[in-house]
């Protein structure tokens, strides 16, 4: 075996024993406090947490295959296939947190169920994809010695479904990014960002999903219209990116707004109240 196959299996495997304890972590202290559970935003971010934890068992069992140069019961193959549904899911759900600071900032009056439907509407979808690529028409693959999972072009619908999945996330991430244009204006017209201690607590959720957003949208455009050099060593760190962005980047800026301890102890920024 390469030797960058031996890397990225362990950088796979360790991604995951890093960010798994931390998510679940947060989802438990999210769901165990109902000063937080009780928040539309939290709620959402509980959702995104979920979602970044559905992506871990395919990544670890990935890199498991990496590192024994098989697939052990095909089961890296059948888990794996939930990372690109995760991914839509997430870039959707990211949209719905940016509606949620929009209402909540510019004080708008719209119903809560509309984001509810549009969050109901994701796991819906995101099924469904998952579905799909188990059928003969739409394929994605892991192979051991392949650095990077891939889509089967040769299936009939790949091409035609892998079009439509770029321009929904295309489309989403532009609506996300004005929306948050939107709110940034309007905080500057608040002289938000110059006000109090307080200001700075309620506005870290605001921060906090305007990074994952840049993040997530950066990994969208980079890897639909970037054209790699093809070496493994390229395509190690690639994947190393791609999975950090998925399952760990989110832990990381939780902490960076919201250290564990105070987790337990603060009220959640006033801010997320409607």
């Amino acid at each position: 075996m390469a030797l960058m196959q031996y890397v990225e299996g362990g950088v796979a495997i360790i991604l995951v024993l890093v960010a798994l304890p931390m998510q679940i972590r947060i989802i438990y202290l999210f769901l165990s406090r109902s000063k937080y559970r009780s928040l539309p935003c939290y709620q959402i971010m509980i959702q995104i947490s979920i979602v970044e934890c559905l992506c871990a068992p395919g990544v670890f069992l990935f890199g498991l295959m990496q590192l024994l140069n098989f697939d052990f019961l095909g089961l890296a193959s059948i888990l794996e296939k939930a990372i690109p549904s995760t991914i839509r899911m997430h870039t959707i759900m990211s949209l719905v947190l940016a509606m949620d600071r929009l209402k909540v900032i510019c004080k708008l009056r719209y119903p809560n169920q509309i984001n509810m439907f549009v969050m109901t509407s994701t796991w819906i979808i995101g099924v469904v994809h998952y579905g799909l690529l188990f059928s003969p028409w739409y394929c994605y693959k892991v192979s051991p010695g392949v650095l990077m999972p891939f889509y089967d072009y040769s299936k009939p619908w790949t091409s035609l479904i892998q079009s439509i999945n770029a321009t929904v996330s295309l489309t989403v991430s532009g609506i996300t990014l004005v929306l948050y244009m939107v709110i940034f204006t309007v905080l500057l017209r608040m002289k938000f960002m110059t006000t109090t201690l307080d200001s700075s607590k309620e506005r870290s959720v605001f921060v906090y999903a305007l990074c994952r957003f840049l993040a997530d949208a950066a990994m969208t455009v980079f890897f639909t219209y970037v054209t790699l050099p093809k070496s493994e060593v390229v395509t190690t760190v690639t994947f190393t990116c791609y999975t950090f962005n998925n399952i760990l980047m989110g832990p990381v800026l939780y902490l960076a707004f919201y250290p564990l301890k105070s987790l337990s102890v603060v009220d959640p920024p006033c801010l997320c109240k409607t």
